[in-house]
């Protein structure tokens, strides 16, 4: 959890330890789009005190390299945050100092904060989603190209077809929600040395 640690700010003296909650446009705004949303959509789970988002916003890869399920996330963050009271303030106050470098399904965002840079590295995921109602029936991995098909109409344009397997008595009358997502999700973090 290199990111709560590199914004630690234990040295940081003078400032208001006051984190200002998200305001409903960023709520709002929360998703996976490009990098710079999907660490403000980090930063807005941080301010409003939702482990569950922050978790949401770590990729997969990154959850199993460092043992992080939504349980021991929780645990980590209350205990962190019990420990260095001033990481709150350092990762909602931490700003994008230029646009993220994309390279093909990986990018990097470079942040400052308290006069410390760090170095975010995001990687794009698949994924997919299938709701009844207020039941989420399916939830996984899905590569986009195995799950879509174009097809090239005789009048002119394209149709997008999307296809997910159903669970076994999953009722498709009652599905409410299809998502397939490609979405960039935070695979880690480093200090950047500033001279």
């Amino acid at each position: 959890m290199s990111l709560l640690l590199a914004l630690g700010l234990s040295g940081t003296t003078g400032c208001c330890l006051f984190v200002r909650p998200p305001e409903a446009r960023e709520l709002l705004d929360v998703g996976f789009r490009t990098p710079e949303q999907a660490f403000r959509s980090f930063q807005v789970g941080w301010r409003a005190d939702e482990p569950d988002l922050e978790h949401r916003c770590l990729a997969r890869a990154f959850r199993t390299r460092e043992g992080v399920s939504r349980l021991t996330y929780r645990e980590f963050r209350a205990r962190i945050v019990a420990e260095e009271p001033l990481l709150r303030l350092g990762i909602a106050d931490a700003r994008a100092v230029g646009p993220a470098e994309v390279r093909g399904d990986r990018a990097r965002l470079v942040l400052e904060s308290h006069g410390r840079r760090l170095a975010i590295e995001f990687v794009r995921e698949d994924g997919v989603e299938v709701w009844a109602g207020a039941q989420c029936v399916h939830f996984g991995d899905a590569n986009l190209e195995e799950h879509t098909q174009v097809e090239d109409l005789a009048a002119g344009g394209r149709r997008l077809w999307a296809h997910v397997e159903l669970p076994e008595g999953v009722d498709a009358g009652g599905l409410t929600e299809l998502r397939l997502a490609r979405e960039w999700k935070i695979d880690g973090f480093g200090l950047i040395e500033t001279r």
